[in-house]
């Protein structure tokens, strides 16, 4: 990547003014806020760095995971799992509203997904963790909160189950329960979910290979996949947010874009399968955000989770009106609530 050129410019063209997830008029003053969590405002932000990290996980697996750095890399860690499809370089806030903040954003694609290589195939969610604590150990990070949106949630779930030392709390938007013990996981969700999450393993293969062309488009049109894969079952909330907010529509189509056929069937296979632990074991604080007309991660999901997640010291949050990914927009205030709250807990100042 040339030097002169940011890595918004690289994914989303010269010039891109980076378009932030939540409104303009949802968001508190740049000053006030600045002044309030203390950031020095005389200081030249550090931007961003973007790339990837060499990570041995206990099983003796070796990967190359591609990790986005966004945000003040001396602020407040918040690692944050990508939705399925997509990839790190996916819907996120700008690196300028996250140095305001105080926050360091840190996607990892998982394997499959983005430039992250290779394949872990077998992988469950709870394989997650042991990402983000291989990333964690290369950054030298002892404390973090961790987000996670759709498909991304589960990771971030499993991040909070079993890295109590490393996460301090947690927020997901649109999340998925475990199947397991859930007679109507499958109620509410869009005909291709179902018909995805409910295929044999062989069957999906299929279904994937049936993307390859669409795929192979996306190379000159963003939009091949997500116009074919996920605009015709959306809600009609979800629709119109998207109508509306053209700058997240085009993340969202390059975060899809980004994610090879073996990272979307890996992630599938894994949400649908056992994960690898309890959600009823999470001890952390945890932030569940939903929208009644989700119908990628039904409101039965979340029901569920409020159900079995008991962490004490988080919430739960449930829009009538919003779709899935009207939900994002709620990303930057729970960022924020997310480093408060471990300003509370005396882990950072």
């Amino acid at each position: 990547m040339p030097a002169s050129e940011t890595v918004n410019e690289r994914y989303f063209g010269p010039g891109y003014s980076p378009h932030q997830l939540v409104d303009d008029n949802d968001a508190p003053a740049h000053s006030t806020h600045t002044e309030r969590i203390g950031i020095n405002q005389s200081e030249p932000p550090k931007c961003l760095s973007d790339g990837s990290v060499n990570v041995s996980l206990e099983d003796g697996t070796e990967l190359n995971l591609e990790v986005v750095s966004t945000g003040k890399l001396d602020g407040w860690p918040i690692f944050d799992m990508h939705g399925t499809p997509g990839s790190a370089k996916g819907p996120s806030l700008s690196h300028i509203d996250l140095y305001r903040m105080g926050i360091h954003r840190i996607g990892i694609s998982r394997p499959g997904c983005g430039d992250s290589q290779p394949r872990h195939e077998g992988r469950t969610i709870a394989d997650c963790a042991a990402y983000v604590k291989a990333v964690a150990q290369v950054y030298g990070i002892t404390k973090a909160s961790i987000a996670g949106r759709g498909g991304g949630g589960p990771g971030a779930l499993a991040c909070a189950a079993l890295l109590p030392d490393l996460i301090v709390n947690a927020a997901v938007f649109s999340c998925m329960a475990p199947r397991e013990g859930m007679k109507d996981w499958f109620t509410g969700m869009s005909e291709a979910n179902r018909e995805a999450y409910g295929a044999t393993p062989d069957k999906l293969e299929k279904l994937m290979a049936n993307l390859a062309p669409v795929a192979l488009a996306s190379q000159t049109n963003i939009y091949a996949t997500f116009e074919q894969d996920v605009e015709p079952h959306m809600s009609e909330a979800d629709r119109r947010y998207l109508e509306g907010h053209p700058g997240i529509r085009r993340q969202m189509a390059l975060g899809h874009a980004d994610c090879r056929a073996e990272g979307r069937y890996d992630d599938i296979i894994a949400a649908g399968s056992p994960w690898g632990f309890s959600t009823k074991d999470i001890t952390r604080p945890v932030f569940l955000v939903h929208g009644r007309e989700d119908r990628f991660s039904p409101p039965s999901h979340f029901w569920q989770l409020c159900a079995d997640v008991r962490g004490s010291g988080g919430g739960a949050q449930y829009e009538e009106g919003f779709g899935q990914f009207e939900t994002y927009k709620l990303i930057a205030p729970y960022f924020k609530r997310l480093r408060r709250q471990a300003v509370e807990l005396g882990y950072t100042g």
